[in-house]
Formats: structure tokens, sequence, C-alpha cells
């Protein structure tokens, strides 16, 4: 047998055997072969990949471009390894056409300097990965002196508010037509401020609860009726000051569903009440209820002038303002969406919004239920109107 040429034998232990690295690369950067060195280094899963995925550049300053264009300079380059080690190493590239051959030797000063500096590095990430944890802790400890001082202020204004509330009904009812039509004004005046708060310390005992993580759903087997009706009575009644219309598209009343009915009723009087509150006299304010699949659908759109991307964005945000203008300058708390969708959630639902600028919004409730078909009205539960 012929022994191998001095030149190619040579060659060839060069391109096996010396740690030298050797990366065929066309003229996209993909690497098309390595040398068995460069196999051990960098590993054999980068053929067919872009080389620069095992560069680290700290700061930005790897030219592939300059490595792939015909010159006499040497760069130095870190890589990772396939071990995740780093290495320095000096390279040149040998163009041909349309390859590249890159030739490159080990740094080892180099490479010393580049495993300090991550090193290092790791070093500064484990000590601000401790200042986030010391910080995250003092924060949920503030965020719940926060909600224990706002349930406490909120519970103990709740009682004078009533009190308010109670006693100028009371004179309004038993004095109103001795009084002067300027003065039941007055009685009225106190009367809606007074509501506006009690509304607010009850969105804030809400928020309290949430926020300390007790809340919880108290789930019984309802008919959609029970759920929806008592919204709807009471968007009526806020929608006749106004000359809205409330409609409903339900589906049979005699359809049971497992929800927790009050807290699902607040949900929808939040919306409604929004709908009404920001549609223009003489309107329609319509509530869609329908089961789909395994899910009740609740859907309440109104006709104000809808919402724009970023106004959507900020919707659901605590104390969010959006900037849309309610068609009676009605006031409110900025809560009421953060605390449905709160509610929505813990039911395993979701709640969304769909609106374009101008023509209107359609909020959409969806949560899981367990319901049966046709099987007579949940107890108490009315026939449908």
């Amino acid at each position: 047998m012929a022994s191998e040429p001095f030149n190619e034998a040579l060659v060839r232990h060069l391109r096996d055997f010396v740690p030298l690295l050797v990366v065929d690369l066309d003229a996209g950067g993909i690497v098309r072969d390595l040398n068995a060195y460069a196999r051990v280094v960098l590993g054999d899963r980068l053929v067919g990949r872009p080389f620069s995925e095992v560069v680290v550049d700290f700061v930005g300053g790897f030219d592939l471009a300059a490595l792939l264009t015909p010159s006499e300079g040497v760069y130095k380059i870190d890589l990772v390894t396939a071990s995740l080690a780093p290495e320095t190493y000096f390279v040149r590239g040998l163009v041909n056409g349309s390859t590249t051959v890159l030739v490159g030797h080990p740094d080892f000063a180099g490479t010393e300097r580049l495993r300090d500096e991550v090193l290092g590095l790791n070093r500064q990430l484990s000590t601000l990965g401790r200042q986030v944890q010391k910080a995250n802790a003092e924060l949920r400890e503030l965020n719940e002196l926060k909600t224990r001082f706002l349930g406490m202020a909120a519970h103990d204004l709740r009682r004078p508010i009533g009190a308010v509330i109670t006693y100028t009904e009371f004179v309004r009812d038993e004095a109103g037509e001795a009084m002067d039509p300027e003065h039941v004004g007055f009685l009225d005046t106190v009367l809606t401020i007074a509501l506006g708060m009690k509304r607010l310390v009850d969105d804030f005992l809400d928020v309290a609860v949430i926020e300390s993580g007790k809340l919880r759903l108290q789930i019984g087997r309802v008919s959609v009726e029970q759920v929806i009706q008592p919204a709807i009575d009471l968007a009526r009644l806020a929608g006749h000051r106004k000359s809205i219309e409330v409609v409903t598209d339900r589906i049979d009343g005699d359809i049971l569903v497992e929800v927790d009915a009050e807290r699902l009723q607040q949900v929808l009087v939040n919306l409604l009440g929004n709908a009404v509150e920001h549609s223009p006299p003489g309107g329609r304010v319509t509530l869609d209820a329908r089961c789909d699949g395994d899910r009740l659908v609740l859907a309440v759109s109104d006709q104000g002038n809808g919402l724009t991307a970023d106004q959507q964005a900020r919707l659901f945000a605590p104390f969010g303002v959006v900037g849309t203008q309610k068609t009676a300058a009605e006031r409110s708390t900025g809560l009421g969406l953060v605390i449905a969708r709160k509610i929505v959630d813990a039911h395993g639902g979701g709640l969304r919004v769909e609106s374009e600028a101008g023509a209107g919004a359609t909020f959409v409730v969806e949560v899981p239920v367990s319901h049966g078909l046709r099987e007579g009205p949940a107890p108490g539960s009315s026939p449908p109107q």
C-alpha cells in the first residue's frame, strides 16, 4: 500500500489533531463544516447554523462581514464552547470565492480574562438577585399593610355613610312635601354624594378582600335568570333617568349553571351601569346571555363613543382613567372593572372588551360552568320576561 504524500499527511494531522480551529463558512456566515478540533470545542450541532450563535459579544463589536472579507488581519473573538465555557481565539478569514475558512488558535490569556469577566458578572447577578428578593419581600409587606389599612378605613367609613343615606332618605320622604323644591334638591344632592361615597367604600372593601387573597366564591346551582335578572332591574332603573332602554337576549330561564350568583351579579351590575353611563340619552344597552358549550357567555353592549386601542390597554388598571366621557358627567372610582375582572378570573373565566372609537363597546364575560339542560328551574327562580 502506497504511503500518503507527506504534504497531505501533514495537512490532515494539523487539521485533525492540532488545537487549531477550522470553520468552513458560506457567504452568509452559515457553518458548512468543522475540523475535528472545532467539533470538539464548538459541537457538531453548529453545522448548518449561523457562526454568530457561538460568538460572545458583550459590547456589540463583532463584525462577521469583516471576517468574510479578504484581509490579512487577525481578529480576537470570544466563543461559547460546547461545554458552555467561554474561550478566546485569534482567527483569520481565508476567503476563496464564496467560501470562507476561519482558522484560529486559542488565546489562553484572553480566555482567563473572559472567564474572570463572566465570573464577575455572575457575582453581580447573584448580588442583584438577592437585592431584588429583599425588595420584593419589603414590597409584599408594604402591600399587605396597605391592604389592611384600606380594609379597616373602608369598614369604618361604611357605617357613618350608611347613616347619612338612611337619615337623608327619611327626611326627604317624611318632610319632603313640607319643604320647598330648593331644599328637596339639597337633600337629593346629599343623597347622590353619599351613594357615590358608599360605592367607593364598597369598591375599596372588595379590593382589600381580593388583594388579601380572601376572595372566596360561594358556588351554587342557580338558573341563568337568577344570575342576570337583579342586575337588569337595577340597570333599568338607572337607564330610566336617562331614557335609555335596557334590553336582553337571554337563554331559557330553566338552564342551570354552577357559579357564585351574587358575585357574578356584581360583575353585571358594574358592566350594565357603565354601559348606561356611557350611552347617550335615548340610547339602548343590550345584555346577551347564552351558554356556549360548557361556558356561560354574557355580553353587555352600549352605544357610547367606544374605546381606542390605547384606552383599551389601560382599561383594567386600578384607578385607571381612560379619558372616555360619560354622557351625564357620572363619577367613577376606577376600580369597578378591576374588581369585575378579578371575580371573573376567580371563576376560571375571562373578561374582555370589543370596541372601536365612535362605535360603542361590548364587554364579554365568559365563565366555565357545569350546567344541565331542561332540568327545571332552580328553587326561587322566576320565569323569563
